[in-house]
């Protein structure tokens, strides 16, 4: 196939190339909102009301950001109304390479609470750091479990 002024080739890139090793950008999956999607509730806390420090906070949300989510075996679906109904993973099969972004301003959380809990296409095969704040800028070591914890102030 010739390229638009007749000379190379153009190749079409297709499946697995949007990987994160792959040569393709990948478009970000959708944000899941903690407290609005069903399948993830608050644990501890709650999305930050905004104040003189932060007048604009964000709600807390998470989404792939490069790669593909876990290839699960899945067990039905759950939920109904505006948003439809979801399907509901009930164990992994292959864990995939991925990116995982997390955002958001929550309050009402202390050291060692488990904030909410990733549905198991987002997990990973290990524990992973992540960073965050408290309601006064301090830095707050946090850590996602293995088993999907979102724990504040875990290092």
């Amino acid at each position: 196939m010739s390229g638009p002024s007749g000379g190379g080739r153009i190749y079409g890139q297709h499946g697995d190339r949007h990987e994160p090793f792959g040569s393709d950008p990948t478009i970000p999956g959708g944000w899941i909102f903690v407290g609005e999607d069903i399948r993830v509730p608050f644990v501890n806390g709650a999305n930050a009301a905004p104040s003189a420090g932060s007048p604009d906070p964000s709600a807390l949300a998470f989404r792939i950001s490069l790669g593909r989510p876990n290839d699960c075996e899945w067990a039905g679906w759950e939920g109904s109304g505006p948003t439809g109904a979801r399907p509901v993973a009930s164990a992994i099969v292959e864990y995939r390479h991925h990116q995982l972004e997390i955002v958001g301003d929550v309050t009402d959380v202390n050291i060692g609470d488990v904030v909410f809990v990733l549905p198991l296409e987002y997990r990973f095969e290990e524990d992973r750091p992540c960073k965050g704040h408290d309601d006064a800028g301090n830095y707050v070591a946090c850590r996602l479990l293995s088993t999907g914890e979102f724990i504040w102030g875990q290092p």
